[in-house]
């Protein structure tokens, strides 16, 4: 974790001073990958520490960790912008490396407590049995295409609100903003919620819930139209990218961090995806056409969600 946010530290300070193409991409495939590391390597620390006590800690402790990402969403941006138009864009970047190094310096403070018991029982881990292989390749499945439609339905937005829309670009950070205030709100509720109940219930209604958003941006009129949708993307994206960690934790117990970390490689698959796709949709049909694909992505994971078989002793509960 240390190793990830030094990594981050720098990646963001060597973009402040690079023109370079080349150089650009061997900082994004080095210290950048690196430091996108924080958020599973986060997830299983939490999970970790927090599992000694009872299950219901861990899950509290794992949902404010998730929450501060979409606390940084609703602040960053506002931040970012007021460090560009202050000192420009290699302001933005040398900014963010101040709080990746803020971050490194919090986290130097916190002392690892040894794990005596867990320690002291050697852990085997078995392969993966086909039918449990099969079900975290179809959960894996369906988080990629709910991230896809995520950062195309992100891409097309600012595009369609400030031209078709006729909205400006205050707009546009007034959506985000919303709806990553929101995101907290219900990320706040799921918290308290008994740990291992209605998960898959949750995440269904999460996939349709972000269905529904991109149904209502397809046909959306106005702007007001938009700001109010936020309300729909907030429960979806709370959801889905709360529960969703915990869903993939159940189906690979023991391995926490595996898991945080195939839910966080879920969301790097969708991204890149969403940027082919949204510029191939562009181009041949407009921006507008994006919206409708983001839903029938948002559609094909509900069904796949659905069709994952999840641990016994789980199916009790989900």
């Amino acid at each position: 974790m240390l190793l990830a946010l030094a990594a981050a530290g720098v990646g963001y300070g060597a973009l402040a001073f690079t023109t370079n193409f080349t150089t650009l991409l061997l900082i994004a495939a080095f210290p950048m990958a690196i430091g996108a590391s924080s958020f599973p390597l986060s997830i299983a620390l939490v999970k970790r520490h927090f599992d000694l006590n009872d299950k219901g800690s861990a899950h509290r402790a794992i949902g404010v960790i998730r929450a501060s990402w979409s606390l940084a969403w609703a602040f960053g941006p506002l931040i970012g912008a007021a460090a560009v138009q202050a000192f420009d864009f290699p302001g933005a970047f040398l900014t963010s490396s101040a709080f990746a190094v803020g971050a490194l310096l919090v986290f130097s403070l916190v002392r690892e407590t040894p794990l005596a018991d867990a320690a002291s029982q050697p852990h085997h881990y078995r392969p993966e049995e086909p039918a449990r292989g099969l079900a975290i390749t179809l959960a894996f499945a369906a988080f990629a295409l709910f991230h896809m439609a995520m950062f195309m339905g992100s891409i097309a937005l600012p595009i369609v609100l400030t031209t078709s829309l006729g909205g400006v670009e205050a707009d546009v950070g007034w959506s985000f903003s919303i709806c990553a205030a929101l995101e907290i709100v219900v990320m706040g509720a799921l918290i308290w919620r008994p740990p291992g109940r209605g998960e898959r219930a949750a995440i269904v209604a999460g996939f349709a819930a972000f269905t529904a958003y991109y149904g209502v941006l397809t046909h959306a009129p106005s702007v007001e139209v938009v700001l109010w949708a936020q309300i729909l993307r907030a429960i979806s994206i709370g959801f889905v990218s709360y529960l969703g960690i915990g869903f993939m934790q159940a189906l690979m117990p023991r391995r926490a961090g595996a898991a945080a970390a195939l839910f966080a490689s879920a969301a790097q698959v969708g991204s890149v995806m969403s940027a082919l796709v949204t510029g191939a949709l562009a181009q041949a049909f407009g921006f507008a056409a994006v919206f409708p694909a983001c839903a029938v992505l948002c559609g094909a994971g509900l069904v796949l969600v659905c069709l994952v078989r999840t641990m016994p002793q789980r199916d009790e509960l989900l």
